[in-house]
């Protein structure tokens, strides 16, 4: 605080103090502010009238014992002072020293702006405690510039084959791996080892709300992805292991408390062994989420990182060649969106939305093998694509 607001304050806190003396003992309070000005005046007074030393000393002997018994209530009034301003200052102190500790506590791991909005969204979560909401909110406000930019990703999913657990975790490291790539700040390896000793994690994964905040407050994550994996040996295709893997997932956000999204698939993989084919199943499934959580969790991430490029593609043989093209494009990874703007003849005009530049969507369109593309990078926002 400046000096202007110390003035303010010590102003006010001097208010109050009159306040509780005047109401406390109003004689006692009257006696003491007529001293004062008694005091701050005697001496003026006494020089304009020219009063003589002599006078001056037989005013105090008439007045001694007055004075005496005044003194003794000046001092007990002004004990009275001291003890009931230092105690108002000491609250003053207290709340105005330890009130930013608490926000910026709170302001650390808070975070986001807006609801994912989507069909798959399942639930809305318990309210925690008013009191810790009503904080979350106020930070909430104050912040969504820029927290609410960049998510903190921390993501704990369990796996199991055939009831037993297992520590592959080979699901939650592709959704890991994806949301990386994707440009989104996940959880460290340490902390995600961290994770699984940590004694909420239980409850959170009974889907309690409470605790998952908990959690993601201890390691500073405001998007919480928590989820199960399981698989099942299916058979033998020829000589290899087939395993079926079940995903599911929600993700929780933190300021709001409540689930934003939820979604669930299975997957069938094939191995040497049936740990391999299991591994490979639950690989799948994590890359094939990844894509669904890049999408929804898009629309947390700064504008500026969202590019709009334009792909030209002509000389497509027909409607249906088109839409497998246009749905292979909507499912890399970085892609957020893909909207045809023109579709005629031979020719159309696709709009992506994508988390990626021109050259990274320019590898993944060389990456399509069930039609052959000519592809050229016209400028930075344009590729024109001819199907051979």
């Amino acid at each position: 605080m400046d000096t202007a607001m110390y003035t303010i304050l010590f102003g006010v806190l001097g208010i109050i103090v009159a306040i509780i003396l005047w109401l406390f003992n109003p004689m006692d309070f009257k006696h003491f502010v007529r001293n004062i000005f008694k005091n701050i005046f005697a001496k003026k007074i006494n020089d304009d009238l020219n009063i003589g030393l002599e006078n001056k000393e037989l005013l105090m002997d008439n007045k001694h014992g007055d004075n005496l018994v005044a003194n003794k209530n000046n001092e007990k009034m002004l004990y009275k002072v001291y003890l009931i301003a230092s105690i108002v200052l000491a609250i003053v102190l207290i709340i105005y020293y330890t009130t930013p500790w608490i926000k910026n506590l709170i302001t650390y791991y808070k975070g986001t702006k807006g609801d994912v909005i989507t069909s798959e969204i399942i639930e809305s979560s318990e309210k925690i405690e008013e009191g810790i909401r009503s904080l979350i909110i106020e930070d909430r406000i104050e912040d969504k510039e820029t927290i609410s930019l960049e998510p903190r990703i921390l993501a704990f999913i369990p796996e199991t084959h055939a009831g037993k657990e297992i520590s592959d975790n080979s699901a939650e490291i592709a959704i890991i791996n994806g949301l990386l790539k994707a440009g989104f700040v996940v959880t460290n390896k340490h902390e995600r080892d961290d994770i699984g000793q940590n004694p909420l994690i239980k409850k959170v994964l009974k889907e309690d709300n409470q605790a998952t905040l908990e959690l993601a407050m201890q390691y500073g994550a405001n998007v919480v992805i928590i989820g199960k994996a399981v698989s099942e040996k299916i058979g033998m295709v020829s000589d290899f292991h087939s395993v079926r893997a079940y995903l599911e997932i929600r993700v929780y956000k933190t300021d709001e408390d409540k689930v934003i999204a939820a979604h669930s698939l299975q997957i069938s993989g094939a191995g040497i062994t049936e740990d391999s084919a299991c591994k490979v199943a639950f690989n799948l499934a994590g890359e094939q989420m990844t894509d669904y959580l890049v999408e929804r969790l898009a629309e947390f991430r700064n504008p500026e990182d969202i590019r709009n490029i334009n792909l030209f593609i002509d000389n497509f043989r027909n409607k249906s060649q088109f839409e497998k093209l246009k749905e292979a494009i909507n499912k890399m990874l970085l892609v957020i969106e893909v909207k045809v703007n023109l579709l005629e003849n031979e020719k159309a005009e696709l709009i992506v939305r994508t988390l990626g530049d021109i050259q990274e969507l320019y590898e993944d369109l060389g990456n399509i093998t069930f039609v052959n593309l000519e592809i050229k990078k016209l400028n930075d926002n344009l590729v024109q694509i001819t199907v051979k």
